[in-house]
């Protein structure tokens, strides 16, 4: 995967999630640091079956690599979301129990 790539799509999904609490897991693990949260981000991209065709460079050749590191950290965004809630339901569940 091209680096340069996935930093257009990095800072393409930061910019999405700019209105969250800096509190936030989403927000302390990916972006409180970028030079880290880069790298969990690149660690997390690089292992997703989604995201297997980024490894082919011929799959973003040709296209307008803003467009695509846009649209490709929408689906990044709604994958975080959903872990976001899956969390939030895991810590409500905890809460009752305890």
């Amino acid at each position: 995967m091209k680096e340069q790539f996935l930093i257009l799509i990095y800072k393409s999904l930061k910019s999405q999630f700019e209105g969250i609490k800096k509190s936030s897991w989403i927000w302390v693990d990916f972006f409180e640091n970028e030079e880290s949260g880069f790298d969990h981000f690149k660690s997390n991209i690089e292992s997703d079956k989604d995201f297997e065709c980024l490894n082919d460079e011929s799959y973003y050749q040709g296209e307008d690599l803003n467009d695509l590191a846009f649209d490709i950290a929408c689906e990044i965004r709604g994958k975080i979301a959903g872990n976001n809630f899956l969390n939030e339901c895991q810590q409500t569940a905890l809460s009752m129990i305890r």
